[in-house]
């Protein structure tokens, strides 16, 4: 994998964990079930821990977390799609719809999330001492969500921590 690629990689991974804060705080307003809320919360807290670990790895990079690629602005469309595919679903104001478009968003966002986790993960096996893989965070709320959208879920290969 060229340097580039890693670099949009580590970009898109970002611009993922951000987009998913708005994903789970959006579908928060969406769930009506309380254990998947629970999940849900957990889950808003980890990916805004995400957020944080990402931003440190591209500063430890001497990348700016800041900086604008096309790859980017894609993941962050798709981000602003599925809140908005949310807002729409709450607007409706049937019983259950909104639950239903969040589990769908948060499962579409999870996939994605985990494929980036996983090619970090790729990448790690080839430059040793920047990242660790461990195994990955549990995904009940994923597979429930997925279960509840009547949607496939990917299980991922590999979760990916940076070293501190």
């Amino acid at each position: 994998m060229k340097d580039e690629q890693v670099r949009e990689l580590l970009y898109q991974a970002l611009e993922t964990e951000i987009g998913g804060v708005q994903i789970y705080t959006t579908a928060l307003r969406c769930a009506e079930n309380e254990e998947l809320k629970e999940e849900w919360e957990e889950y808003l807290e980890q990916t805004k821990n995400h957020v944080t670990i990402m931003e440190d790895v591209l500063t430890k990079l001497d990348l700016d977390p800041n900086e604008e690629t096309p790859g980017r602005k894609v993941v962050r469309h798709i981000g602003e799609s599925l809140v908005e595919s949310m807002e729409m679903a709450l607007q409706e104001g049937q019983p259950g719809a909104a639950q239903l478009v969040a589990c769908e968003a948060v499962v579409l966002a999870e996939t994605k999330d985990h494929q980036n986790w996983h090619l970090i993960g790729e990448v790690a096996k080839k430059v040793k001492g920047v990242v660790s893989t461990s195994s990955p965070r549990p995904m009940s709320s994923a597979r429930k969500a997925s279960r509840m959208a009547s949607v496939p879920f990917a299980t991922p290969i590999a979760w990916v921590v940076c070293e501190s």
